[in-house]
C-alpha cells in the first residue's frame, strides 16, 4: 500500500499472517476497536486507508450492537475544541473546520 506500517507495536502485521499466528480463532470485538483506533491516530496510513478501516469497523459495530459514536482526535487532543470557544463557539458549518480538517475526516476514535 505504500505506508510505514509499525510492526513493533501491532499483533496485525499487512500481509495477514496473524491469523494463521493467533491462538484463538477470533478476536474480540474490543479488540478490533482498540487495534482500529489506533491505526486511525497514524500519520502514515493514507485518509482512504483510514476511510475503509473505519468503515469496516462501523459495519462489526453496528451488526453486534456495540456503536456509540466516534470522535474527531482533532476536536479531543488537537485543540479543536479549545480554538472553537475561543472562537465563540460558531455553529455549522463553521464549526466543521474545528472538528476536522479537510483529509482529517477520519482521524478518529470509535467509543
Amino acid at each position: 500500500m505504500g505506508y510505514k506500517y509499525d510492526l513493533e507495536n501491532s499483533k496485525y502485521p499487512p500481509d495477514g499472517s496473524f491469523i494463521h499466528r493467533s491462538k484463538r480463532k477470533s478476536e474480540t470485538v474490543e479488540e478490533l476497536r482498540q487495534e482500529i483506533n489506533r491505526r486511525l491516530a497514524l500519520d502514515s496510513i493514507p485518509e482512504e486507508g483510514k476511510k475503509a478501516l473505519a468503515g469496516i469497523l462501523e459495519d462489526v459495530l453496528m451488526a453486534t450492537g456495540n456503536y456509540h459514536g466516534f470522535s474527531s482526535l482533532r476536536w479531543r487532543n488537537g485543540g479543536g475544541y479549545e480554538q472553537w470557544v475561543t472562537d465563540g463557539e460558531p455553529g455549522f458549518p463553521e464549526k466543521q473546520q474545528y472538528i476536522a480538517k479537510e483529509g482529517e475526516e477520519y482521524d478518529r476514535i470509535y467509543h
